[in-house]
């Protein structure tokens, strides 16, 4: 009986190391998720750039010196984004490489976060194009909004399968500490069994999670 209950406390610090190392990784690329995230008013100050010339172009009168600081401008703000595109992607490289030693609950909660900030930069990204394209008098490609839309379904189904990860590893939980406190061996023996069982679907999870990440990045790389 000592013995078991030694395996148990040992069980019990170990899992607790996991789930420290796991709000540590957790914390860790939230912070450089937040390199990532443009100011709050950075779309809205794309839009105020541009919309005096622009309205001036559309009159077909602006000076060279206006356009060449609306160029330099645009210019600006677009180093700006690659900037916070650098950052965001230093962030989403950090999770990719430690997400197999975070608990289902920190991965979602960071893949959550990573994606807000993904849709914040993106729209930034297409504020900037508008307004580039504006300048150059020509409208955003299709292919790019097709991508975008493949990207957001892939996103949203990755999201639901972190959601169902988290739930399997709490039941995994669970059932390991009914076979920790199990009465009689016939128990211990049948909740090993569900343990087997619930491990089979989460490594199934997993898998399909890599997968559609694979083909989510394959997407990102054609923007």
């Amino acid at each position: 009986m000592g013995s078991v209950k030694e395996r148990q406390a040992e069980e019990r610090k170990e899992w607790e190391r996991k789930a420290e190392s796991s709000t540590q990784l957790r914390n860790r690329i939230l912070r450089q998720g937040e390199h990532g995230r443009p100011p709050n008013a950075f779309e809205s100050g794309i839009a105020d750039m541009i919309l005096g010339p622009i309205t001036a172009l559309a009159e077909l009168y602006v000076d060279l010196i206006t356009l060449g600081q609306l160029r330099v401008q645009i210019d600006e703000k677009k180093e700006e984004l690659k900037h916070y595109s650098d950052e965001l992607r230093k962030a989403w490289n950090l999770f990719n490489d430690n997400k197999d030693d975070m608990l289902g609950k920190d991965k979602q909660e960071v893949f959550k976060t990573l994606r807000e900030i993904q849709d914040q930069l993106e729209a930034a990204w297409d504020e900037w194009k508008k307004s580039n394209g504006r300048y150059h008098e020509a409208q955003q490609s299709s292919f790019r909004e097709r991508i975008h839309s493949s990207i957001e379904k892939l996103e949203s189904r990755l999201e639901n399968l972190y959601g169902i990860l988290a739930k399997r590893e709490s039941h995994l939980s669970k059932l390991e500490e009914k076979r920790d406190t199990a009465w009689n061996d016939d128990f211990r023996e049948r909740v090993e069994g569900w343990i087997d069982e619930e491990e089979s679907r989460i490594r199934d999870i997993k898998n399909q999670i890599d997968q559609v990440e694979g083909w989510r990045d394959e997407q990102r790389s054609k923007l």
